[in-house]
């Protein structure tokens, strides 16, 4: 029974020095390789705001989706949509009834990851914990700088290095009538959770997010259609 026994101490140890070497910079590296490479998925998230360190206050909630099929990329959250498709964009506000077409990246640049090495040079503290099934990256600032935030906390799978969860202190203060009755200033923290991952068995039909599901052509005119005839558009693609 020693052998076993030793060859799982060995794993455990050679797990620990791992996550010892790995450097904040590389596990940064590793998550955007993750997605940069992942061009068919489908994501959902829970968006949360609170207000104070010790999340005194929910101020907002959302559910947030984002589906990629190589260059098609569309993003939802109540009441918005943004599609970007064949080097065009559609904003859909559907809580004020208006469309807006207009030229786009490509979905690449669309979602270009930051410069790992810049990025990082914006923060004081950088620390990595691993937290068993995942690593949590922590940086903080104690100045300003051009981010709105001063500190933020990432959860990152160890399987794939997939982002978990996301937490961010903002920059700005809320103001908030404390328990004495008294007006303070507080700061919010936004918190993004992955609900759920796929490259595969999609939830989601492609087809139903087509551009020409909202809007049509004819001769150089636009105009809505379908569920959508009732929308103002404004086309930002004249020149």
């Amino acid at each position: 029974m020693k052998k076993p026994l030793l060859l799982f101490g060995l794993l455990l140890f050679s797990s620990f020095l791992y996550a010892q070497n790995l450097s904040v910079g590389q596990l940064l590296e590793r998550s955007k390789s993750f997605y940069e490479t992942s061009l068919n998925y489908e994501a959902t998230a829970a968006f949360k705001v609170y207000r104070g360190n010790e999340k005194e206050e929910l101020l907002a909630t959302d559910e947030l989706l984002t589906i990629r099929h190589e260059n098609f990329l569309l993003t939802r959250r109540s009441g918005m949509d943004l599609i970007y498709d064949n080097g065009k964009m559609l904003t859909v506000d559907h809580r004020n009834k208006h469309i807006q077409l207009q030229v786009a990246q490509s979905v690449d640049q669309q979602l270009a990851f930051m410069d790992v090495e810049v990025y990082l040079k914006q923060f004081e503290r950088q620390e990595i914990d691993d937290m068993g099934s995942f690593y949590r990256l922590h940086l903080s600032t104690p100045i300003l700088t051009q981010l709105p935030y001063t500190e933020v906390v990432m959860d990152f799978s160890k399987s794939d290095f997939a982002m978990i969860r996301q937490e961010f202190v903002m920059a700005g203060g809320v103001n908030y009538t404390n328990a004495n009755g008294q007006q303070a200033v507080d700061y919010k923290r936004v918190e993004i959770r992955i609900t759920s991952f796929k490259t595969s068995n999609f939830d989601y039909d492609r087809s139903n997010f087509q551009i020409d599901n909202y809007i049509k052509q004819s001769n150089s005119a636009l105009f809505t259609t379908g569920e959508y005839k009732q929308y103002s558009i404004t086309d930002r693609t004249l020149k």
